[in-house]
């Protein structure tokens, strides 16, 4: 076999093992992470102003607030009719503060509200708000990884070669020549990545 015999073939293997590392070289592993995070609360307090009352209903019988040991009952009947007119008046005078969460999810976040009302009307209204971001990550590694090597020698021989790497296994073929013997030859390695 003469030298351009050789290197015509040389040419080849090392086109079709070109071709065929870039073909296994584009297949990934692929791993998703989905993390969900806390957004920056959003907090809000809506002005008196805003708060317009839409409906006025006015009921058929009148209600009346009746004072027992335990608790207060709202009645339409009243027994005594100035005790009653005495306790709806001081139930009127009342603050009442409203809080509680609207929602707690581990997808959407957490919406807590904060009402305060007071002679039969809103006095204040806030919330918080803290969102929840889902944030995904994905990671591609490399299955196949070709490579080209070329290498000298101190006994005067030179070589050029390709190969490929599965995760951390490589498998290879380098075309050697010795300037010296002026002989050729082929030599096939196994290497791992640390």
């Amino acid at each position: 076999m003469n030298l351009k015999q050789t290197i015509f073939s040389f040419l080849l293997t090392a086109i079709a093992f070109g071709i065929f590392g870039f073909l296994i070289g584009r297949s990934n592993e692929t791993k998703t992470t989905t993390k969900w995070l806390k957004g920056e609360i959003i907090h809000d307090t809506i002005p008196i102003k805003k708060l317009v009352t839409k409906y006025i209903i006015v009921p058929k019988l009148l209600s009346y607030a009746e004072k027992q040991k335990d608790s207060t009952t709202i009645t339409s009947k009243p027994i005594n009719k100035d005790s009653a007119i005495v306790e709806t008046i001081k139930d009127w005078n009342l603050e009442r503060i409203y809080k509680d969460y609207l929602f707690k999810s581990d997808t959407l976040g957490t919406l807590e509200y904060n009402i305060s009302v007071q002679y039969n009307r809103i006095k204040s209204f806030s919330y918080n708000y803290t969102p929840i971001y889902k944030e995904v990550t994905i990671e591609r590694k490399r299955t196949f990884i070709p490579y080209v090597s070329t290498s000298y020698s101190t006994f005067n021989i030179v070589g050029i070669g390709l190969g490929t790497y599965y995760h951390n296994l490589g498998i290879g073929a380098e075309y050697q020549y010795n300037y010296d013997l002026q002989k050729k030859g082929l030599n096939m390695h196994f290497s791992i990545k640390f």
